[in-house]
Parts: structure tokens; C-alpha cells; sequence
């Protein structure tokens, strides 16, 4: 399996991070590649196809962000940290 989807998909912190994406969006079920997420998120946000991308982005990013704070940085990151990195990522981005 590809590295990169073993890190944005297979790690501890990444299961943990689409488990809470999951959840907010009332989603039954967690990710495991990026074309389930591309499924996934077709059928919760039907009308907003313009935005998945962008969401993937701030999403993987969060996750990274989150990853390499623990690894290198040995924070200790709380439950919603990553679910409101993801916000504030698409707050700025979208300006």
C-alpha cells in the first residue's frame, strides 16, 4: 500500500480524525482511501460538489498538522482538535 495513504488513512491519528469527520456529518461508517471519500462525501453533501476538494485538502492537512505534533512535538491532542483545525483551515481558506 501506498505510504501516503497509510498515513492520511491508516494510522491511529488519521482513523481517529475520519471517525470524527465521520461523525460530524452523520456518516455511519470511516474512510479508508480516497475514492470511498469521494463516494462518501457525494452522497452526505450532494449539493455542495464545488467544496469537496477543498474539504479533502483541509482535512488531510489537519490530520498531518495533528500527526506531526505528536510525533515531533509530543503534544497531546484533544478529541475536537482536529475536527476544528479542519474549520479554521476552511474559515481561512475560503477568506
Amino acid at each position: 500500500m501506498n505510504p501516503l495513504l497509510i498515513f492520511l488513512f491508516g494510522c491511529d491519528v488519521a482513523k481517529y480524525a475520519w471517525s470524527l469527520v465521520a461523525y460530524v456529518l452523520g456518516a455511519s461508517n470511516r474512510l479508508g482511501s480516497f475514492a470511498q471519500f469521494w463516494m462518501w462525501i457525494s452522497s452526505i453533501l450532494q449539493h455542495s460538489k464545488q467544496f469537496h476538494m477543498v474539504g479533502l485538502a483541509a482535512i488531510c492537512w489537519a490530520i498531518w498538522k495533528a500527526r506531526n505534533n505528536i510525533c515531533f512535538e509530543k503534544k497531546i491532542i484533544r478529541s475536537t482538535e482536529i475536527v476544528c483545525s479542519v474549520i479554521s483551515f476552511l474559515n481561512y481558506w475560503a477568506g
